[in-house]
């Protein structure tokens, strides 16, 4: 799932990184992988627990036709990727904020699937089915659930 998830990062990361003067050509492929590492890491978060409610609620609201930018779910993955390249790349806020404003959206709007990306809505809601029994013990549950994001 992470490598789908780095091709989609890919697929979105030319204005938001690749042909940005803030991020120097020779660090876009180390900002590229920090930021689908971040992604990914933000939505474990949300697959861990009580987020999975918020996530179910993205898909719901762009399946919808809703514009997902403003969904709380959007907002922390921003969040925490304008963070880590502050961190990381030691980018001032403004300039990672551009970054993530311009990639997370993008992002987000592909994970319900059948846009162009993955379809991260089909695999949570086929919970209910053995297809998921990740570790193989007859019932899916949360441990299944971290199975998919590779914990």
């Amino acid at each position: 799932m992470f490598e789908q998830l780095m091709d989609l990062v890919k697929q979105h990361s030319g204005d938001a990184i690749e042909n940005n003067p803030d991020v120097p050509n020779e660090q876009n492929e180390a900002v590229t992988q920090a930021a689908g590492s971040s992604i990914m890491d933000s939505l474990k978060k949300f697959a861990s627990g009580d987020g999975m409610s918020q996530l179910t609620n993205l898909f719901h609201a762009q399946n919808s036709g809703q514009d997902v930018s403003d969904h709380p779910v959007t907002q922390t993955v921003s969040s925490d990727l304008v963070s880590n390249l502050m961190n990381k790349f030691g980018l001032n806020s403004d300039k990672a904020s551009g970054i993530a404003n311009s990639l997370v959206p993008n992002i987000m709007s592909k994970l319900g699937g059948g846009s162009g990306g993955f379809d991260l809505q089909g695999m949570l809601s086929g919970l209910g089915g053995g297809a998921l029994d990740r570790n193989h013990d007859g019932k899916v549950d949360m441990g299944d659930i971290k199975g998919l994001f590779g914990r």
